[in-house]
């Protein structure tokens, strides 16, 4: 039991040793605090804060990808996933890659630029698909359609939309 804690012990000594070489100590520090906050505010505010929208309760979402527990995240996730969950075995379109990086999810997804298992590589604009979805959920990505690319194009939300 003792050699597999000194394992990794050893395993993370070399993942920081790496990471200060190929991204500099600024990184690993701002990183290192990042993970902390995280855990501090798991081990204060889970299953302890929660949020009520549209008469539901629902408890925030932490998680070390993108900090979830500073940002608009802790809510919609949960808020998103809930209808996922409601809709589970039915055709749903994600428009944007956010929910795999938390769960292992088996619903279609169109982003441009990730690349993933699941993930159509396409402009949302330009999918077309044959069949009709029963649920389609976005989190965090409509506000990046257009404003993301150069030429800025102001009007390709709302033909995203449509």
């Amino acid at each position: 039991m003792i050699f597999l804690h000194m394992g990794k012990i050893f395993q993370l000594v070399a993942t920081i040793k790496n990471a200060t070489n190929q991204k500099g100590i600024k990184y690993v520090l701002k990183r290192g605090f990042s993970i902390w906050m995280y855990l501090a505010y798991y081990k204060i505010f889970y299953r302890t804060k929660s949020f009520s929208f549209r008469g539901k309760k629902y408890h925030y979402f932490y998680h070390l990808i993108n900090n979830t527990w500073m940002n608009e995240r802790s809510v919609e996730i949960p808020v998103v996933m809930e209808l996922v969950i409601q809709n589970q075995g039915k055709r749903i379109l994600e428009v944007g890659n956010v929910l795999s990086n938390y769960y292992n999810i088996p619903h279609e997804i169109v982003d441009k630029y990730e690349k993933a298992p699941n993930v159509i590589n396409r402009d949302v604009v330009e999918f077309n698909s044959d069949h009709k979805y029963d649920l389609i959920v976005s989190i965090s990505t409509l506000e990046h359609v257009g404003w993301d690319e150069e030429p800025r194009d102001d009007e390709k939300i709302p033909r995203a939309i449509a």
